[in-house]
């Protein structure tokens, strides 16, 4: 009986084991497609389709109008990448997720309390988050904002041996190693009569939150508020 029972348990390990290591590849899956968004997989670019699995390595890039939602590792995190964004996937696994975003903007919720280092990098940037909700966004080619919606975000500057530990609802925008911030208070002079404080999406009915109503007055007196910062470092 042994003889039989060994073989069989050996097979069983062999399956699950194969079974886990497929589902390792399974980093996240593409819960909201809209407009042109492709997908660049060992250097072969293709358009991303509704319910198509990404991985580690994967770049992902949206045009103008286009908006993905990726769920990662079953809801543990979600990332809404906007239009106009190169986003890469550079590693997400049980114990790491390495994610940056080259051009563009991403709002992220991430869900997994503490069980991995999770970072965010832009060109100006590091984020650490743990179990929390922020909006990157790109201004210019050199300046990158990102909004602390909500959570712990340890941020860390490029080029700079600045860093801060940061857990209020404040907007931190970075430029050649330097950085200012813009308070609640300023923002709701930057945008009166706002009533919805961190609508990022671009789209209706997101799963992270609400549709973004931002004018074209309202960006215009947001970036005068920003230089005017940065012009007094």
């Amino acid at each position: 009986m042994n003889k039989i029972i060994l073989p069989v348990m050996v097979l069983l390990v062999s399956i699950l084991t194969h079974c886990k290591s497929k589902e390792d590849l399974k980093t996240g899956v593409v819960t909201f497609l809209k407009g042109e968004v492709t997908l660049t997989d060992q250097g072969k670019k293709s358009a991303l389709k509704f319910g198509e699995e990404v991985k580690s390595g994967n770049l992902i890039e949206t045009g103008q109008g286009g908006v993905v939602i990726v769920s990662f590792a079953s809801g543990e995190s979600d990332a809404e990448i906007q239009s106009n964004s190169k986003f890469l996937i550079g590693t997400y696994n049980e114990t790491q997720a390495d994610l940056s975003i080259e051009t563009g903007s991403v709002w992220f919720r991430v869900n997994q309390k503490g069980k991995k280092n999770f970072s965010l990098t832009n060109p100006t940037a590091v984020a650490g988050v743990r179990g929390t909700k922020f909006f990157t966004f790109q201004i210019d080619k050199d300046t990158f904002g990102t909004c602390h919606c909500e959570g712990k975000v340890h941020y860390a500057l490029l080029n700079s041996d600045q860093a801060t530990d940061n857990d209020r609802d404040f907007m931190i925008v970075v430029r050649n190693g330097k950085s200012i911030t813009i308070e609640p208070s300023e923002f709701k002079e930057i945008h009166p009569g706002n009533t919805g404080l961190h609508a990022h999406s671009e789209i209706e009915n997101s799963n992270l939150g609400k549709v973004r109503s931002f004018s074209p007055e309202d960006r215009k007196r947001l970036i005068d508020r920003i230089e005017s910062k940065f012009a007094k470092l």
